[in-house]
């Protein structure tokens, strides 16, 4: 299961450094690196609780999202039942 973790998190950032706005000294100095990814992965790890977070927040505005949602089309519905 790690290692499936590992593969995802580690093609996500691939697929991210395609578009990563670096200096030519920063890809420079990671492809210097001897697996370049490898070394990404690493200090990501030790950060990755914060995705968790990120992912806690997510939740919680969506669950508002969908109850500021819900609440319009109950006042809706009962609008047009009014009439």
């Amino acid at each position: 299961m790690d290692n499936a973790y590992e593969l995802v998190i580690k093609s996500e950032l691939a697929v991210l450094l395609e578009s990563a706005f670096l200096s030519k000294q920063q890809v420079r100095a990671l492809l210097d690196q001897e697996n370049p990814l490898a070394y990404i992965y690493e200090r990501w790890e030790n950060d990755h609780v914060a995705i968790g977070d990120l992912l806690c927040d997510t939740i919680y505005t969506a669950g508002n999202d969908a109850h500021r949602e819900r609440l319009t089309k109950s006042k809706q519905r009962r609008k047009e039942e009014a009439r």
